[in-house]
């Protein structure tokens, strides 16, 4: 078990150096970047679109904020790292351990939107 571990650890690394090697984490940032870029510009349309009273608007924002809200809690951190951490040091099976990580995803959305919420609340925003 040791030595698959090792062998499989010095393959990540080896190809995270051949990624690096290549320009291909420049690319993958670049493309990030992109992404990222959109994202802000439909959050940004939503948002005008919502002051300017169109029908729908604030749905369609919703709905684009809950759906990178879910992107960002999937992706790496937010305790999943953890998780994985306890169900190869404990040999959990997997299945149990995804819907725990998936768990944590969904509260942790949930979480932000009522942080959120509690804001515009405050503050007395529409």
């Amino acid at each position: 078990m040791q030595r698959s571990l090792l062998i499989s650890g010095l393959l990540v690394l080896a190809v995270l150096g051949l990624l690096w090697a290549t320009g291909a984490f420049a690319q993958l940032t670049q493309w990030a970047l992109g992404e990222q870029r959109a994202v802000q510009n439909a959050l940004a349309r939503g948002i005008r679109a919502v002051r300017a009273g169109e029908v729908g608007a604030l749905a369609g924002l919703l709905a684009v904020c809950f759906s990178y809200g879910f992107l960002h809690a999937v992706g790496p951190g937010h305790g999943k790292v953890l998780i994985g951490g306890y169900g190869v040091a404990r040999r959990v099976a997997m299945l149990p351990l995804m819907g725990i990580a998936f768990a944590a995803s969904m509260a942790q959305a949930a979480v932000a939107v009522m942080i959120v919420a509690a804001f515009f609340a405050v503050l007395g925003w529409t």
